[in-house]
Order: C-alpha cells, then sequence, then structure tokens
C-alpha cells in the first residue's frame, strides 16, 4: 500500500479510479468548507457526500481520520470553497 495525498486550492478530481479514503483536512483563518464526493467524474453528486470540513474564524483547523484501511471509493472529487485542504489516499 502506497500512502498519497493532494493539496487543495481549487475543486478538484484527486482520484479517477476504486480508492481509498483515509482522511481530509482543512485550515483557513474564516469560514469556509471542504465537500468530499465518492464520485470518480469532475462533479459532485449530493447522494454520494462522503466528508463535510468545515472551519471558521475561531476554529481554523479541522481534520478527520478514517478507520484503519479507509473508506471504498469509486474516485474522489473535492468541492472546495477557500483556504489549504489536504486529501490521504492509497489505492
Amino acid at each position: 500500500m502506497v500512502n498519497l495525498y493532494k493539496t487543495i486550492t481549487e475543486d478538484t478530481q484527486v482520484s479517477t479510479t476504486e480508492c481509498y479514503l483515509d482522511g481530509v483536512e482543512l485550515a483557513n483563518d474564516s469560514n469556509t468548507l471542504l465537500l468530499i464526493y465518492d464520485e470518480s467524474v469532475g462533479a459532485g453528486a449530493a447522494a454520494k457526500l462522503v466528508s463535510t470540513l468545515k472551519v471558521t474564524a475561531y476554529n481554523r483547523h479541522a481534520f478527520v481520520k478514517f478507520p484503519e484501511g479507509g473508506i471504498k471509493m469509486s474516485g474522489i472529487y473535492a468541492d472546495w470553497t477557500a483556504g489549504a485542504g489536504t486529501v490521504y489516499y492509497h489505492y
């Protein structure tokens, strides 16, 4: 298993193939969101939303680590608003 990560600074297709989502983090000094979808195409459908991270001016960092082995995904699409996000995954 090779652990990978991708820095998110715009809406991004992180993976177009089956993979495992290990974690997500987001940092910013104002209100923002990072939404992660189980999608292998460049868009997010509400029914396939897997994770929502929110930070505020008070809580400037959010992180979620999924259980050992990660969450099986058909692909990963990140819908970014602002800040610096990171998606951790493996194949």
